[in-house]
């Protein structure tokens, strides 16, 4: 991250420490963590920018964005140029149907990395989920190989929309063991009910059944396949954003683009 001179500033050179507060700086970050980021802006951004340009600037890294950060200070302006050498966030679509295809599809312009997973041949027809790696195998047992190869990290998400419970548990139990962001499963609530009691009696414990996010999705009152994609995609951006409830923005306050960087 690079503190930008203002135009008043005389020409100097970028380094991480300097004697002039107001002069451009640049720290480097090797994680996207609330208190790395906020460790490294107390070089660059005044104490009361701080909690603002940190969140700002998680946001960006989490999502692999490289831009101009704006920051209103007083009168005038800071501008943070942050630089994302992460590769994108990783989202594992399990199930070759229309709700897959779906949420492919609405995922696309976010910026993930996709890959649509399903062991079926008759369904795994790459040209049918444009945007996304498509891989032909046992969900559980691709998901155990990206994890081992480091495919997945803390901000990877797994979509389980399968509908079979000899696809679905066995993939959940291995999600569930490992440390990602976000794992929801489609399904009733009775699909649910038997779905956590066979997870339960695979080992998995209820610390990583509360981690479960079933039945997938946002309350939208959400029917269609696309509609389902919108909700499940609002819920991953809640998380991401951890936000614990979500409420429309007329009855929230404050600024209602925190998040928000100018392209650079």
């Amino acid at each position: 991250m690079t503190r930008l001179p203002r135009e008043s500033d005389a020409p100097r050179t970028v380094a991480p420490e300097g004697d002039d507060a107001d002069g451009p700086r640049a720290v480097l970050l090797a994680g996207d963590g609330a208190e790395e980021v906020r460790g490294a802006l107390t070089m660059l951004l005044p104490p009361e920018l701080l909690e603002a340009g940190s969140a700002q600037v998680a946001a960006m890294l989490r999502e692999a964005r490289t831009g101009t950060l704006r920051l209103p200070a007083g009168a005038s302006t800071i501008d943070l140029f942050v630089e994302s050498r992460i590769r994108p966030a990783h989202l594992v679509v399990c199930g070759a149907n229309a709700f897959g295809q779906a949420l492919v599809e609405a995922a696309r312009p976010l910026g993930l990395r996709i890959t649509l997973c399903d062991h079926r041949p008759a369904f795994t027809d790459p040209t049918a989920f444009p945007g996304a790696e498509v891989v032909r195998a046992w969900p559980h047992r691709f998901l155990a190989a990206a994890a081992e190869r480091g495919d997945l990290d803390a901000r990877s998400m797994v979509c389980v929309l399968t509908h079979d419970p000899k696809v679905d548990v066995p993939v959940l139990a291995t999600a569930l063991r490992l440390d990602i962001a976000y794992v929801g499963a489609m399904g009733s609530r009775r699909s649910d009910r038997d779905r956590r009691t066979a997870l339960r009696e695979a080992g998995v414990d209820e610390e990583a059944l509360s981690r479960l996010r079933s039945p997938i999705g946002l309350d939208l009152g959400a029917e269609s396949p696309a509609e389902v994609a919108i909700a499940i995609l609002a819920e991953i951006l809640a998380v991401r954003a951890e936000r614990r409830t979500v409420e429309p923005l007329r009855d929230g306050s404050g600024p209602l683009h925190a998040r928000t960087a100018t392209s650079g």
